[in-house]
């Protein structure tokens, strides 16, 4: 009897401490803003629950997909990289010329503390002789906003469902050492015949 009672413990408890993780179901947006003297603004968007994100921009529209699941957000989020997937209309522009994220290349979101690199070559069909356009830099600019998924900005954050974990686990210690009999009973036992 108690090799099934551990059993069902061990099955109920199991699929609870998986659920340990951080949950993250949210929408971050960064204001983005690059140097030089023809400085172009932008604005980040990811939502980590869809795996969709954005750039867009004076001289850039972008829209990418990937699992960004592990995106911390923040005023200054964590340094990280993400494998993303820019459709072929995801455009930038430079001189006057367009240019469209070449689908033969490697595409990365790389965010740092303090900027992001939309990480990939761009080219124009319309210029042949224009050289393909490399990364896309940008720095945060201090304008930040997260938004809970299926709530409102500066709503209550998700919570996590490891705590399910804890409480399953305290009550199997619980049930575990009222029947080895180091805790009393709360209540007489009852003798059936």
């Amino acid at each position: 009897m108690n090799k099934i009672r551990i059993s069902l413990m061990a099955a109920t408890l199991v699929p609870l401490l998986g659920l340990a993780e951080a949950a993250h179901a949210d929408i971050y947006t960064y204001g983005l803003s690059a140097g030089g003297s023809g400085a172009q603004t932008a604005t980040l968007t990811i939502d980590t629950a869809a795996g969709t994100g954005t750039v867009i921009g004076s001289a850039i529209n972008a829209a990418f997909t990937g699992n960004f699941s592990s995106f911390t957000g923040g005023a200054t989020p964590t340094q990280s990289m993400f494998n993303i997937n820019m459709p072929a209309t995801s455009t930038i522009t430079a001189g006057g010329v367009t240019y469209y994220a070449n689908q033969g290349h490697q595409q990365m979101l790389e965010v740092f503390s303090n900027s992001i690199n939309l990480w990939s070559y761009w080219g124009s069909a319309a210029c042949p002789s224009c050289a393909q356009q490399g990364d896309q830099v940008f720095g945060l600019s201090g304008s930040y906003s997260h938004t809970p998924a299926g709530g409102s900005s500066g709503g209550t954050a998700v919570p996590e469902p490891g705590m399910l974990g804890l409480m399953g686990l305290g009550a199997a210690a619980m049930a575990f050492r009222r029947r080895r009999g180091i805790v009393p009973t709360l209540m007489p036992r009852v003798a059936f015949a």
